[in-house]
C-alpha cells in the first residue's frame, strides 16, 4: 500500500473502515503518565530485593529518560511484558544473579509494580465518546496492545468503555505475537468477521504501523500522542494525526451529527 497522506489536513481517499484496531498505550492512554510511575516503581523494588544499584541500567534497558520524563522508542515503549521480563533477567545476571531462585524477583517486582499504579491512567481523548461514535457509525472497535490482558481489562473498567469495544487482543495471550507481528491483526479481523482491506490501526509506534503493514490492513494511521515522532512514525504511516480525537474528521463520510453524547 503506497504512503500517499501525511499531514493532518488531508483524508484517507476511501469509505470509512469496517473495523479500527486501536493500540492502548500512547494512543488512547497517556504512555507517560502509567509507564514512567511503572519503570521507576519497578527499578526501586529491583534495587531493594537485590542490594545492587539498578535504576540506570534498567532505565537505559527500558529506554527511560527520567530526567526529561519521558520514553523513547524502544523496549517499554514496543515490548510485551514478556519480553521485558526476559531482558531484565539478562540484565541481573550480568550483574551476578544467575541462580533461578534469585532470577524469580524479576515476577514479584514486576507484578507488584503492576498493582500499584492504576490511578495514574491518564486518558488522552474521551474514550465513550470516540468508540460510541464509530459504532453508531457500524465500525467495529479492537484493541491490540503488549500490556497483559489483566492491566487492558483493567483500564477498559476504569473508564467504562468495556462494553463498547468488540474485541481485544493482549500480549499475554495464548498464540498472541509481537508487534510488529501480524498474527493478532489477522485474528482480529478473522474473530470479527471483517477483512484486513477494510481494517485500519491507529498506533504511536514503527511497531503498530508494521503490524498494519505486515497484515495487509487498508491503512496505518500514526498518532503523535506517545512515544513515536514525526521523524519516527512519517515513513511507516498514511496519515499522522496528533492523537485520537482527531480520527472521526478524516473519515469524509461519518457525520458529526452521529457523535454519541455521554
Amino acid at each position: 500500500m503506497e504512503n500517499r497522506l501525511r499531514t493532518e489536513g488531508n483524508s484517507l481517499e476511501s469509505e470509512r473502515p469496517e473495523l479500527i484496531i486501536f493500540d492502548k498505550d500512547g494512543t488512547l492512554i497517556c504512555f507517560h503518565s502509567i509507564w514512567i510511575p511503572w519503570a521507576i516503581d519497578t527499578a526501586k523494588r529491583l534495587e531493594q530485593s537485590t542490594g545492587i544499584q539498578l535504576s540506570r541500567e534498567v532505565y537505559q534497558l527500558l529506554g527511560l529518560c527520567p530526567i526529561q520524563g519521558k520514553v523513547h522508542p524502544g523496549l517499554l515503549a514496543e515490548g510485551t511484558m514478556g519480553q521485558i521480563k526476559h531482558e531484565i533477567e539478562k540484565l541481573l545476571v550480568t550483574n551476578g544473579l544467575d541462580d533461578i531462585h534469585e532470577l524469580d524477583v524479576v515476577d514479584k517486582c514486576i507484578q507488584d509494580s503492576q498493582t500499584r499504579c492504576p490511578t495514574t491512567l491518564k486518558a488522552i481523548h474521551d474514550m465513550r465518546l470516540l468508540f460510541g461514535t464509530l459504532r453508531n457509525n457500524n465500525v467495529k472497535v479492537a484493541i491490540c496492545t503488549a500490556d497483559n490482558r489483566c492491566n487492558t481489562i483493567s483500564m477498559l473498567r476504569w473508564f467504562n468503555v468495556e462494553d463498547r469495544v468488540d474485541f481485544v487482543v493482549c500480549g499475554d495471550d495464548p498464540g498472541s505475537k509481537p508487534k510488529p507481528h501480524p498474527r493478532n491483526a489477522i485474528f482480529i479481523c478473522r474473530t470479527l468477521g471483517v477483512a484486513p482491506e477494510n481494517t485500519v490501526m491507529v498506533g504511536d509506534t514503527v511497531a503498530d504501523l508494521g503490524m498494519a503493514r505486515a497484515a495487509g490492513l487498508r491503512a496505518a494511521v500514526g498518532v503523535l500522542s506517545g512515544v513515536g515522532g514525526p521523524h519516527h512514525l512519517e515513513s511507516h504511516a498514511d496519515i499522522l494525526v496528533p492523537h485520537v480525537g482527531t480520527l472521526i474528521g478524516i473519515f469524509d463520510d461519518l457525520p458529526e451529527k452521529t457523535y454519541e453524547y455521554m
